[in-house]
This record gives structure tokens, sequence and C-alpha cells, in this order.
């Protein structure tokens, strides 16, 4: 059994908004975590470059990996709070965020990556796609590929809240040209490890090869970091986040896991003082050298007696 008070968290990070998204530049401003965000803890993306980390870690292919997990962030946005979400978290007595919103239209927003592409195959039929530029549609298009988002369980719980999300990729800085993804259901999800998996469904076959190419190179410099630090992976314990603060524009934060707790089935939880802010839950957290590419499940979850934590994942 988990030990409970691993999931007995000070604080979940999400970010919550009584005045929809018009709310979350107020909520960035009233910032009582970091006020004002300084720099360097918080390194907008067209500022970020390979000096930003410490001179031991001034590698290229870490700087290119950290670049492409931002290209692969999305910004997440649900406008409803199911009414399914549980009282307390698995084994505690600790009250599960938004547990006394439930069944209301309350905007919440956290962070997420882009973690797989699946592509249609020509034999697979013809799916109607329920992008949001299809939806509503009297001629929606058939799909192409699906997306798949890895994120925090308590930043979408279910598929009503999947149904109701937006992901917005590329928000880089304000006045980016995002790219928006619909939410359609979850094929996966875990309050233990605080971890889901959100479907969307995408028509667009370029929007998909550009997605598919980032994943695959994620996945090489995934690789190449590990090669590179594993055999000092105690010892060198950098580990960064890529998230959207507030739900406003991503941002780079640069710190170290101070532990590894084990679990009895064979996953990780993280604490690190790399800056985080209500909005980063579900943010993916790099720690350099022991993540495998095909096992990174390790999100941001929250704060645990000061300290940030991520969910349950797996490494070696």
């Amino acid at each position: 059994m988990l030990c409970f008070f691993l999931f007995s968290l000070d604080d979940h990070e999400c970010e919550l908004s009584f005045s929809g998204e018009s709310g979350l530049l107020e909520k960035k401003k009233a910032c009582k975590k970091y006020p004002g965000h300084p720099y360097p803890t918080f390194i907008s993306l067209p500022t970020f470059n390979i000096e930003n980390f410490p001179p031991a870690y001034q590698d290229k292919d870490l700087y290119e990996l950290t670049r492409t997990t931002a290209a692969l962030t999305v910004r997440i946005s649900t406008s409803v709070v199911s009414q399914d979400r549980p009282d307390c978290y698995p084994q505690t007595g600790h009250p599960y965020p938004y547990n006394e919103f439930k069944g209301s239209n309350i905007t919440h927003v956290g962070t997420g990556r882009v973690a797989r592409i699946d592509i249609a195959d020509k034999h697979q039929g013809k799916e109607v796609c329920h992008c949001s530029t299809c939806e509503g549609s009297s001629t929606p298009n058939t799909v192409k590929g699906k997306v798949i988002i890895h994120t925090a369980r308590h930043v979408i719980y279910d598929d009503i809240e999947a149904a109701k999300t937006d992901m917005n990729l590329w928000y880089d800085h304000d006045g980016s040209a995002c790219v928006k993804l619909k939410g359609l259901r979850l094929m996966e999800k875990d309050s233990t490890y605080d971890l889901c998996k959100l479907v969307c469904h995408v028509c667009d076959t370029e929007l998909l090869k550009r997605l598919d190419n980032l994943v695959k190179s994620w996945t090489d410099l995934c690789r190449k970091v590990r090669d590179k630090f594993r055999n000092s992976s105690s010892t060198d314990r950098l580990t960064v986040i890529v998230s959207h603060p507030h739900g406003c524009y991503k941002q780079v934060t640069i710190g170290y896991w101070s532990e590894a707790r084990e679990l009895e089935d064979a996953r990780t939880k993280y604490f690190y003082d790399t800056a985080t802010c209500p909005g980063s839950s579900g943010a993916f957290v790099f720690t350099l050298g022991r993540e495998m590419a095909w096992f990174n499940e390790h999100v941001h979850s929250g704060k645990l007696k000061g300290r940030n934590m991520s969910g349950a994942g797996l490494d070696f």
C-alpha cells in the first residue's frame, strides 16, 4: 500500500478563476508565491538560452531537449468541475482539489505535455473529427490522427471535464499565434499516481506531422541526455520544468531535486526546489539522467510541507 502522507498535499497548483479566462492576468499580478515572477527564477521562452543553466550543465543536447519540451508543452483550460470529483485523495482524509465546486462551471487551468501522436491508418475507417474546427460543423472532417497529452489527474479528473477542455500549443509569449486542441476523453487516469492521459482529435495532417516530429526528436534527445548523465544521476540533481504559471505564457524554471522517494510499486516521487506557481500542475518534471524516454510520466502535483512534489512515475 502506498503511504497516505505522500498524497496529503499542502496544496495543488491548478489555477482557479471565477471570472473565466479574463481573470487569469489578475491572478498573476496578485501572486504571493513569487511576486512579479522575477528573472532568472522564471525564464520566458524568447529569452531562454543555454547560459541559463548552471555552468556544469551548459550542454547543447540538454538545451535542445528543454527547447523541445517547451514546444510540446500545452496550456490546459477546463471550464467545468465534474460532479464526480471525490471528496478526498485516495487513502487519505485530505480534500481533493475543487471538490467543493462539484458540478460548477468554473475555469481551472494547468499544464500538460504532448506525449504521443497516433496517426490514423487509411484502413481504420472514417471517424468523425471533434476538433475545435469540426465541432458543430455540418460537414466535419474525418480524424487524421489523435494527440495524447499527459497531465495531472487533478487538472482533468474525468471525461466530463475532458470534453470541456481546451489546450493551447505554442503559447510562448503575449501575442503568440497559438494552435488550439480540444479534449475528447481520458484514455488513462489514476488519482493515486496523479496522472491522466487525454485524447484529442486532429484532422490537420501538417499539424500531426509537426507534432510527431517533435515527439520523435524529444525521445532521441531524452536518450542522449540520459546516457550522458546517467552515471552521475544521484549527484547531478538538476530538475527542469516548463509550465504555464497562472495560465499565462510559458516559463522555464531550473532547480534541483532533494529527494526521490521510492514507492512499493517501483515508482518514485520527486521533491524539488524548481519554481512553480498555480497553473503549473501537470507540467512534465525533468530530472537529469534519471528518465527513460518512454517512461517520462512524472508530472508536477503540488506542494507537501513547503516542498514542490511530483506525481508518481517510473524511472531507472
